[in-house]
């Protein structure tokens, strides 16, 4: 086990040059290869014009209502996914239960109830697909993971077990059925009577086998910023997020992961058994925190009561915005890494090719979050300004792009 911070380029441009026969500089990136770590950096996309991802104005299909039927009323919908003959399977945190449904929309079934029993939820979350017959289903409440065939059929539970002390929280599963799981780790010398800071805990990375057995502790990255400090009552400490503080993000995918910090625009590829094999750079510098969003947080802080104002009003703003929000794989072992959002800004994704060199930019419709990619879906849930909830899935279109210099 070790620890590892975000390595700068430097470093491997000065323990090796480019390996022979990689193209130019002046292609838009460079890579860099030295002790097993391949280091990509991208300055331009790799999409021409006319060749970016686009997907299509309306949506290709859409789950919910505001009244009907109680099985298209979503409620704390989490983690649709589209299987392979074109079903949409996703949790419903609501009713403690799968939803089935067809490839139009139209209802086919559920699975699974409230309780604490085989088959039973209380907050159903994260679904991923294990092989090609079945699922993985994660309860956030229960830290379990039930395994349903694609029939909604119950197979197993699996519970993380073993190890060093430390709540183990399942980060996702590989393709032969093993997980990877986080513990955070926070630092305890900062707050120390009336001192206050921020300061970022840590992640221990653990990676157990299919039965949830513990195998082995891989590696401690930077996790959240946090701040800690006394309550102006002297009622005590806290510790808290700040608004727009770091956050560590993590993906896993069939035979290894992706871990980034959000301080620059950086993501880690890490293999199953911890090593580190490739870093991913778009070449842009830091994000200065924008006037509009400190007015904003002012105004929000004037609207508060007295007490959480004192408290909100004491952590002070960064001076400077998270790189990234969101880490996905399509289908296609493309990286798709979403832009951190402030403000009314649109979301928009930054994709990377396999091999790690930056494709281009993906523009997506506001007010949604997009849980699953394939090769030409989008799909995600969506909230209005009423707090209404659809799944939606969108085309995504590919144009034909001409031959580029691989890497």
């Amino acid at each position: 086990m070790f620890s590892l911070a975000p390595l700068p380029l430097s470093f491997f441009l000065g323990a090796c040059a480019p390996e022979t026969g990689s193209p130019p500089e002046d292609a838009g990136f460079t890579r860099v290869d030295s002790a097993g770590v391949t280091v990509v950096e991208s300055a331009e996309p790799a999409w021409a014009d006319g060749e970016a991802w686009t997907l299509t104005q309306d949506p290709t299909l859409s789950i919910g209502a505001v009244d009907g039927p109680e099985e298209y009323i979503l409620y704390r919908t989490v983690s649709p996914i589209r299987l392979d003959d074109g079903r949409i399977l996703f949790s419903d945190a609501g009713a403690q239960r799968l939803r089935f449904y067809d490839e139009q929309g139209v209802f086919l079934g559920s699975s699974g109830a409230d309780g604490e029993g085989p088959g039973e939820f209380r907050s159903p979350g994260f679904i991923w697909r294990l092989g090609a017959d079945s699922v993985a289903v994660m309860d956030f409440r229960l830290l379990r993971t039930s395994v349903f065939d694609l029939d909604g059929n119950f197979g197993r539970i699996i519970q993380l077990e073993g190890g060093p002390p430390g709540l183990a929280y399942p980060a996702g599963m590989f393709g032969d059925g093993t997980f990877l799981a986080q513990v955070s780790i926070e630092d305890d010398g900062v707050y120390e009577g009336e001192t206050a800071g921020t300061f970022r805990d840590q992640i221990q990375y653990r990676r157990f086998d299919r039965d949830g057995q513990f195998v082995d502790t891989l590696v401690i990255l930077p996790g959240s910023e946090l701040y800690r400090g006394a309550h102006a009552d002297g009622s005590g400490g806290f510790t808290t997020n700040p608004h727009h503080g770091l956050s560590a993000h993590t993906i896993v995918g069939p035979s290894s992961w992706f871990y980034g910090s959000s301080e620059t625009f950086e993501i880690q590829e890490w293999s199953q058994g911890g090593d580190l094999s490739k870093v991913i750079r778009l070449a842009r510098g830091t994000r200065a925190m924008p006037q509009d969003v400190v007015t904003e947080w002012e105004e929000r802080l004037l609207e508060m009561n007295s007490r959480s104002r004192a408290l909100w009003g004491a952590i002070p703003l960064p001076d400077r915005l998270p790189a990234y929000e969101q880490l996905l794989l399509d289908r296609a072992g493309n990286l798709w890494v979403a832009e951190y959002l402030v403000l009314e800004e649109r979301p928009t994704w930054q994709v990377f090719a396999p091999d790690g060199r930056w494709l281009g930019t993906v523009a997506t419709p506001a007010d949604g979050r997009i849980m699953d990619i394939g090769e030409d879906y989008v799909l995600g849930v969506w909230r209005d300004e009423m707090g209404v909830e659809t799944v939606r899935m969108y085309g995504l279109v590919k144009p034909a792009a001409r031959e580029s210099p691989g890497l």
